[in-house]
């Protein structure tokens, strides 16, 4: 069996895929039993043992270095209560690594051909990278030219090569315009900083945080009586919608002047998604997670 090293940044569902790749296995079934064998558990199930923890195994490094900086929990568990402050990939949260570890973000696979090229120069391969699959970012975080992708999960059983030779690209001028939208630049600059987090950020800091912002900027940033405008107002009127619908389905059917709970709600509500809290922070241009 071979097992390749997991190169710079690579997202863990392009290292499963060539992983497979690499050692010919075709179905299912075979990469299942060969994780289930790397990670001790021969004849056993993913019940014994996760598959984000035998992928870690299959690549040499540690469950929380693997979690950390090849998956995107580090995002989508970017904030949390106080009493479940672990670090990313800790092996106390079982749940988290049978359920959601591997989740992908988007319906699409995406990859950067700046990227790929310079892969296929220094590796002589090409890879799937994380910091790509970052949901409502569609350009290069390291080249600013939009990203190409391919349609859906089993997109990642084959390298970007392999999708390069008729890739699908977002719109050129469509990148273009969240490159003149300010927030949505912010956006994804902290989507990569929580990306490096090791561990969450306690979640009640960051809420009273965003509500005493809300005050400053006269949002209504409570339950009530309505005091200022809707955050989902102030929202829709510097966003792009089209692009805030990747991130808040449904958001073109909000009516002015009513209450959103998927947006209004991040300043009641504790229990919010990590891109939500990412968007906010940095409309409301706070410069740096450390300041939180």
């Amino acid at each position: 069996m071979l097992r390749p090293s997991i190169l710079p940044g690579e997202y863990a569902l392009g290292y499963q895929g060539r992983f497979a790749c690499l050692n010919g296995w075709r179905s299912e079934e075979q990469l299942n039993q060969a994780l289930l064998d790397v990670s001790g558990h021969s004849g056993g199930t993913f019940l014994d043992v996760s598959r984000v923890e035998a992928l870690s195994m299959a690549a040499g490094l540690t469950v929380e270095n693997f979690v950390s900086h090849h998956t995107t929990i580090p995002l989508r568990r970017a904030f949390v209560a106080d009493d479940a402050i672990l670090s990313h990939g800790n092996t106390q949260q079982r749940d988290i690594l049978s359920m959601s570890a591997l989740k992908h973000m988007d319906a699409r696979a995406y990859f950067c051909q700046v990227c790929m090229n310079e892969d296929l120069t220094q590796y002589g391969l090409s890879y799937w990278r994380r910091m790509h699959q970052i949901l409502g970012a569609y350009h290069c975080p390291t080249h600013c030219v939009p990203l190409c992708y391919s349609r859906g999960i089993k997109s990642f059983k084959g390298s970007p090569l392999f999708h390069a030779k008729c890739p699908e690209v977002v719109s050129f001028e469509w990148v273009l315009d969240f490159f003149k939208c300010a927030p949505i630049l912010r956006y994804v600059e902290i989507c990569m900083e929580l990306l490096n987090q090791s561990a969450p950020k306690r979640i009640n800091l960051i809420s009273s945080v965003l509500r005493a912002e809300a005050k400053i900027n006269g949002i209504h940033h409570g339950q009530g009586k309505v005091n200022g405008i809707y955050f989902s107002d102030y929202i829709l009127d510097i966003l792009n919608v089209v692009w805030l619908e990747k991130i808040v389905p449904e958001a073109s059917t909000k009516f002015r002047g009513t209450y959103f709970q998927s947006i209004d709600g991040v300043l009641v509500d504790t229990s919010i998604g990590a891109a939500w809290l990412c968007c906010i922070n940095k409309v409301f241009e706070i410069n740096s997670l450390q300041s939180l």
